[in-house]
């Protein structure tokens, strides 16, 4: 394979640019000069091999048995070794390898295409949902003797979009390098490919083709010239190297993060049509979930986290312009009725972000189109709360919790304290620009809803001694589900017959019984995540729910069942109590977890629902490619949901501390914020003067004294624990923490 070489034995140059391939100790490599600035970026190692985890897989377990077993046996498994890494978490799982798949596009194109692991086909969008349309492009139209063989597949560097579809047999190499320009508007872009074949033993004999292919042109494939290649090479790599250098910055020493963190960035870019999102691609790619109201949510959470706000602000306007109706309704339908999919817990995400985000969201410039639709969206909400003699009157939001099971419209829990932040946000954000009569109507509301939940949730839980206070995710409902998903593990023993029909999952917009698996499968999914998030449980009923999920089938390495499957997509609310509650080993897993099993790392490609054993259910989406960024800027920076207060360092594992690590420009609603450890000093930078107190916690010891921080107490009001609380009014701190702390 190449072993030995150090020569530059195959190099071709792009004209007038500092731009040239070449192959160097078992690398394909290219050099790029952008601007004053080079890089040098690997294609791919002729020596890299596919990792075999298969004897390892599910921790000495069988996957029947990880599935059955309502206890998350894996994690228990994985927690008993100390925090968890990258490497250890990614031993449990298979690859996903079934139905796998990549994706190109540009910033403006309409749709983008798929690439399929197995085989290296090309694929333009789905339009039907049952029928898979017909490759523009396979492999073995090049020669047949690729047919049927399954290349290794890379992207540039590990994280640009630019895919090396390679196959290797006998001594002659293949390579097949797919991308499409980013500045290409079509429905059906253009898919630029060069086809490379050498022997591994003689690399002077290099043969090369340029085709490009489109399903919309005539012909559908055609040949074309080497310069054109490079210079739509040059000009895609070119602008990726510089998307990616305007947001928020990172050094870590675990580079499988790093490289993800980074190349989610550039896959959620190519998501987009302009500043309008898709929900993902292939049936997800379908125009029809532009508007799920997630889709937003987490797009303007990733901007505004970057540092990324003018592009934040972008989308928030093509939101409110396009995706909201006058009267406030989120233009997204679902189900035979077609009827709305927007859940009460969408709206007051959206609203708690947007007034978080204000400055950001360019506030300053909106106009009235925008207040009047941000107080319809608040109306839309007053009208879902509803007092029902089934609760003396009192009064609850009634609406559905998610677009699948929109003819469920009970009184959910998430919903309800969802709908009282957007409610509080929304007061706060009108007040605080004169609109104060209008205000009132969502502060007092919102006291009203705190005050009943309050008393209804009191009602409501369970007490038992393996969990404590479980609160029902929806009220008139269970408060203890038989289990989350379809594990063998009941909440209490059934007998055979009866679980056998419980099994028999309820159809997702059919009302179900009293303890419905597929509402309990929901509520695992999404519900209780939601509920956690909003952070106005007591102690001891979220850590209930918490614990409930471990050891009724809720999770695998602390991703989230469902039913017979693992559906992450909705997780960073479970991340979000996490992180606030500190429960750090469980967070990380839970990063590490979803960055190696909800997709793929090589491909920067993460789905929306996949099987325990290595199989896409079901096609890839925003949100669950945006987990691990999202989780790993709020480790390093995290803005708290009850009262903002800043906290830094409060997720960064022990091993980053020791080897040191740094983020810069990390976005919050107080400006962009930078921390830096190396060597046991710790450098903050602020944007701006510090608006209130911030915590930086200090993982690597349990307890600090005065006396443990050798250098910076100036900026020190006090320490509490392992948390130093920075004084109001600063702009940076520096400070040094002994050998001993």
């Amino acid at each position: 394979m190449l072993q030995g070489t150090t020569a530059k034995t195959f190099i071709q140059k792009r004209e007038n640019a500092e731009f040239y391939e070449k192959y160097e100790k078992d690398n394909w490599l290219l050099s790029i000069v952008v601007g004053e600035k080079k890089y040098e970026l690997i294609e791919y190692s002729t020596l890299q091999k596919e990792k075999d985890f298969v004897t390892r897989c599910y921790g000495g377990y069988t996957l029947e048995e990880v599935m059955n077993s309502g206890k998350d046996i894996l994690a228990e498994d994985l927690l008993k070794q100390g925090e968890p890494t990258y490497s250890k978490v990614e031993k449990y799982l298979p690859k996903i390898t079934r139905g796998a798949f990549a994706f190109l596009g540009g910033v403006l194109s309409q749709s983008g295409v798929t690439v399929m692991a197995e085989n290296g086909n090309i694929y333009p969008q789905r339009t039907e949902m049952n029928k898979e349309p017909q490759p523009i492009f396979s492999p073995s139209q090049f020669t047949v003797t690729l047919f049927g063989r399954e290349p290794a597949l890379y992207l540039l560097d590990g994280k640009l979009p630019v895919l090396f579809c390679v196959f290797n047999g006998e001594g002659t190499i293949t390579e097949f390098a797919y991308f499409v320009e980013p500045g290409d508007t079509d429905k059906d872009p253009l898919v630029w490919i060069r086809v490379k074949e050498y022997n591994e033993k003689s690399l002077e004999k290099v043969s090369l083709k340029y085709i490009i292919v489109s399903n919309s042109r005539s012909p559908m494939i055609r040949t074309i010239s080497e310069k054109a290649f490079l210079d739509a090479l040059y000009n895609t790599v070119a602008y990726w190297l510089r998307f990616l250098e305007c947001g928020a910055q990172f050094d870590i020493p675990e580079k499988e993060i790093e490289r993800i963190v980074y190349g989610t960035q550039v896959s959620f870019a190519t998501t987009f049509t302009g500043d309008r999102p898709h929900y993902g691609h292939r049936i997800y790619g379908a125009e029809i979930h532009d508007n799920f109201p997630p889709n937003y949510i987490w797009s303007i959470e990733l901007c505004c986290a970057f540092g990324r706000t003018a592009r934040a602000r972008r989308i928030f306007e093509n939101m409110m312009e396009y995706a909201i109706s006058y009267d406030g309704n989120f233009c997204y339908r679902q189900g035979e009725d077609e009827l709305l999919g927007a859940s009460a817990g969408d709206y007051g995400q959206l609203l708690f972000l947007i007034s978080r985000y204000r400055k950001q969201l360019g506030v300053e410039n909106w106009d009235e189109v925008i207040w009047e639709r941000l107080v319809s969206m608040g109306k839309i909400l007053l009208n879902a709360c509803q007092a029902t003699e089934e609760w003396n009157n009192r009064t609850l939001v009634y609406m559905c919790a998610e677009a699948d099971t929109n003819t469920r419209v009970h009184a959910y829990l998430n919903n309800n304290f969802w709908a009282i932040r957007g409610f509080e946000s929304l007061a706060d954000l009108l007040s605080a620009f004169g609109k104060n009569a209008v205000a009132r109507q969502f502060a007092d509301m919102a006291k009203m809803l705190v005050r009943n939940v309050s008393e209804l949730i009191e009602e409501n839980c369970v007490i038992d001694f393996r969990y404590g206070n479980l609160p029902p995710f929806r009220f008139g409902y269970t408060a203890t589900p038989s289990t989350l998903s379809m594990c063998r593990d009941t909440f209490l023993p059934m007998s055979q017959e009866d679980f056998e029909q419980y099994l028999q999952a309820s159809y997702m917009r059919e009302q179900g019984g009293n303890d419905d698996l597929t509402e309990n499968s929901f509520a695992n999914y999404r519900y209780y995540p939601e509920i956690l998030s909003a952070m106005f449980l007591e102690d001891n009923q979220a850590s209930a729910i918490m614990k409930f999920r471990e050891n009724t089938g809720g999770e695998i390495l602390g991703m989230t069942r469902f039913l017979e499957r693992l559906d992450d997509w909705p997780v960073l609310h479970y991340a979000v109590y996490l992180l606030e509650k500190g429960y750090i080993d469980k967070y990380l897993m839970l990063l590490y977890a979803h960055a190696c099993h909800h997709g793929r790392t090589d491909l920067m490609c993460y789905y929306e629902q996949v099987t325990a054993n290595g199989e896409v259910f079901l096609d890839d989406c925003i949100p669950s490619l945006l987990t691990v960024p999202i989780m790993t800027a709020r480790m390093f920076v995290y803005e708290k949901i009850k009262d903002r207060t800043l906290v830094l360092l409060s997720g960064v594992p022990k091993s980053w501390l020791t080897k040191g690590c740094s983020v810069v420009g990390v976005g919050t609603s107080f400006g962009k914020v930078s921390v830096a450890v190396k060597d046991r000093c710790i450098t903050v930078e602020f944007e701006e003067p510090l608006a209130k107190q911030a915590e930086l916690v200090w993982r690597l010891k349990e307890t600090l004294k005065e006396k443990d921080i050798i250098e910076g107490m100036e900026a020190v009001e006090k320490i509490e624990g392992n948390r130093i609380i920075l004084k109001k009014g600063i702009t940076c701190a520096k400070l040094e923490i002994g050998n001993n702390a």
